[in-house]
């Protein structure tokens, strides 16, 4: 692999410099190219979100929702007697 990287290297016209400045721009390139191209992904779910996934969000909003739900049948059952 990197036998076959240099000789594509040196067919590049001009000095070393410009052939080590081709080869980190394709390194870098090639480093890049996984991360803009994958498809998009859920919310909280990106590498470096701070956000949480949006299944954790409905499951927390879904739980509150039953505990409402039982305190004010609760409140109630105790207000009537």
């Amino acid at each position: 692999w990197n036998i076959m990287l240099s000789q594509l290297l040196q067919k590049i016209p001009g000095g070393q410099r410009v052939q080590v400045l081709v080869g980190t721009s394709l390194i870098l390139f090639a480093s890049v190219v996984p991360v803009l191209a994958k498809p998009s992904t859920k919310r909280g779910h990106e590498l470096f979100s701070q956000e949480k996934p949006e299944a954790v969000a409905a499951s927390k909003e879904q739980l509150q929702r039953v505990h409402r739900k039982a305190r004010q049948s609760s409140s109630s059952s105790s207000s009537s007697s």
